[in-house]
């Protein structure tokens, strides 16, 4: 329930503290009341008697709101038949506007669940990664390292700072040819496993270890 008050004497409100529109959304009809007192805004040639007007306001007889008009002149009532075309207009545009923000909501919650799901599967994911004792390399299809694990630091000699980012073949040595012929193979979509591969170290000496190599495919 919120109004505008040209006057500045009330704040946005966010109940129904109005027994009138109260009514008239209860029972889905158009309703008006003498105000009490005189108008704060008197104009020449304007009578100072005024009335209250709310109307229900609906779309395909799905009633959502109401519009509580204030001011209106007593003995002017015959405007009504002016007024009631705005109404039902602004009663149709007013829809429209609460449905998208329904909607905008509704997306916005799901949106959020997503992005806290995607969360916890990252922390689980890294968790994961970081305990795991095998080394866990990932790199993207310009062969740079993207990912490098605690074990691949200890395994290899490079930091993680100075490994990611890098070329895969800088660390693992432009010289190996069985990396070479690892990196055409993953990329033509083949999954490797145990492949017994000679790796280097960051000092240059070289051990054996057993790769298993898997493509990502984003869906």
């Amino acid at each position: 329930w919120h109004y505008t008050d040209v006057l500045g004497n009330n704040s946005r409100q966010d109940t129904i503290d109005d027994d009138l529109v109260k009514q008239s959304v209860e029972q889905k009809i158009f309703l008006k009341a003498k105000e009490a007192k005189e108008s704060k805004l008197p104009l020449a040639g304007f009578p100072l008697i005024y009335e209250t007007w709310v109307y229900p306001l609906s779309v395909h007889n799905l009633f959502f709101g109401a519009i509580r008009l204030q001011g209106m002149a007593f003995e002017h009532a015959h405007y009504r038949a002016n007024i009631d075309p705005f109404i039902q207009y602004s009663a149709l545009i007013l829809y429209h506007e609460v449905s998208n923000v329904r909607r905008l909501k509704s997306a916005y919650t799901k949106v959020n669940k997503a992005r806290e799901k995607l969360q916890e599967t990252n922390q689980l994911l890294n968790s994961l990664i970081e305990n795991s004792p095998q080394a866990i390399i990932a790199f993207d299809l310009n062969n740079n390292i993207t990912l490098w694990s605690a074990p691949a630091v200890n395994m290899f000699g490079w930091e993680t700072i100075k490994a990611v980012g890098n070329p895969f073949e800088t660390i693992f040595s432009q010289q190996n040819q069985d990396i070479q012929n690892t990196f055409k193979d993953v990329l033509s979509g083949k999954r490797l496993l145990d492949i017994e591969i000679i790796c280097f170290k960051k000092d240059g000496s070289t051990f054996d270890a057993s790769l298993s190599i898997s493509p990502i495919s984003d869906f």
